[in-house]
């Protein structure tokens, strides 16, 4: 195995030249990480993933991330052991409590996070792995990293400290009423970290230094599917803070509204636009972006998605509880189905959003030969009368719903799981 070594950073702290648009990351595997035991996710252009609350679909983007993090911070420092606070991203204080069902061990047989990277290195043909190893190291506070990989030109790619290989948006929340002028590097450093809503202004405004204000508002329209005009101002000589002002097609022209006015779906698709034109990542990690847009803006939103895939080249990992996404996603999307921190199915689309739709997705799973469908909302007392006559969960799964159309879905469902290739038996049974 091949340990990567890259250069040291570029200390003019300006984006250099894209490469990850010369490798292609095909699938992730994580191993023992937060909600995830193991698993292996391939990847489309743009990968979807959906489940119940706790299914892990979460787990799978802030384990990359921080994969990624620790790697970067392991060439940057030139060390195999790091101080957490040099992490750029970490989704808890504590690191070692990470690990899946056991903090993280600090022996080499001991509990270890592991994420695989499979995919082809630039210019070539052939596959290649990289794998990202995390666990406690020795001293207090610190984290132990070992990377290793088949391709000099493979890790040293997802490693580079100079590039956010990865751009994980958890979601908008406190963007400041003002924001004071900041550089490349400490806005680099917040998005590294997924506080770039921190930075928003001054994300903005480093597009409108580079010319790209334009191809922002035409990201933007795609969604919006009406005119968009930016307006940024800032002059080092006199202001404090960056003042950054939006007018659309739903207001007068002249009506530049400020950031604080801005529609919080506005906001979200506008901060995962901005990364993806000032960063060029090779993986965008989108966090439930839906859930400030109207269901009319969702497909669109999706449709922009895949553009930027294909324009950046970079894959999207979205982890998703719209229908909407999912039935207007094209036939190049992968839609995952997640239960308990495992890939459930990643080839049953159609399936998949009808149990979107039903919220069944935490109730039901493919290994079932018998769904009973019940009319109680807490069907305590079916389950109870099930586990008495010694009916298993691997046996029999019960669903409920609470009108004649969800009844309707059900037998639909029931179809589909019956045409999939490999099922087991499926009844429907009405209690």
């Amino acid at each position: 195995m091949i340990l990567e070594e890259i250069e040291a950073a570029n200390a003019s702290g300006e984006p250099s030249k894209p490469t990850s648009s010369r490798l292609r990351i095909d699938a992730v595997r994580i191993r023992n990480f937060k909600k995830i035991e193991d698993t292996r996710i391939e990847l489309g252009p743009i990968t979807y993933l959906v489940g119940g609350n706790n299914s892990g679909k979460s787990s799978v983007l802030q384990a990359i991330h921080t994969a990624v993090s620790c790697a970067q911070a392991s060439v940057e420092l030139g060390q195999r052991v790091v101080a957490e606070a040099s992490l750029r991203y970490s989704p808890v204080a504590e690191f070692s409590l990470l690990g899946h069902g056991a903090p993280y061990g600090n022996r080499s047989l001991g509990q270890r996070g592991v994420v695989d990277f499979e995919g082809v290195a630039a210019d070539s043909s052939v596959g290649s792995e990289y794998r990202i190893e995390m666990y406690k190291a020795r001293n207090h506070n610190n984290v132990g990293v070992d990377r290793s990989g088949t391709s000099a030109g493979f890790g040293q790619v997802v490693s580079d400290p100079k590039k956010l290989f990865s751009v994980y948006v958890p979601g908008l929340a406190g963007v400041p009423h003002r924001e004071e002028m900041s550089g490349y590097a400490a806005v680099f450093r917040k998005a590294a970290s997924g506080d770039a809503n921190l930075v928003f202004r001054n994300t903005i405004r480093l597009l409108a230094e580079r010319s790209l204000l334009e191809e922002l508002q035409r990201l933007l329209e795609s969604v919006l599917k009406a005119p968009v005009s930016f307006r940024v101002e800032f002059d080092p000589d006199r202001d404090l803070y960056v003042d950054v002002r939006l007018a659309t097609g739903e207001v007068a022209p002249k009506d530049h509204l400020p950031v604080d006015l801005w529609g919080t779906g506005i906001l979200q698709v506008t901060q995962i636009f901005a990364y993806v034109l000032l960063f060029k990542p090779a993986l965008l990690l989108v966090d439930e972006p839906d859930s400030h847009l109207h269901p009319s803006r969702q497909k669109a939103l999706g449709a922009a998605l895949e553009r930027v895939a294909k324009e950046f080249e970079c894959k999207v990992i979205v982890s998703t509880h719209s229908r909407h996404l999912i039935t207007g996603a094209s036939d190049s999307v992968k839609v995952v189905w997640m239960k308990d921190g495992k890939v459930e199915s990643d080839s049953q689309k159609e399936l998949t959003a009808l149990l979107m739709d039903l919220g069944a997705l935490d109730q039901l799973d493919l290994s079932s030969r018998v769904i009973l469908c019940t009319e109680d909302e807490d069907p305590w007392a079916l389950q109870l009368a099930l586990k008495q006559a010694g009916c298993t969960d691997s046996d029999v799964k019960v669903a409920s719903f609470n009108n004649v159309f969800a009844a309707e879905a059900f037998r639909e469902m029931a179809e589909l799981m019956v045409e999939t290739p490999g099922s087991s038996f499926i009844e429907i049974a009405t209690f």
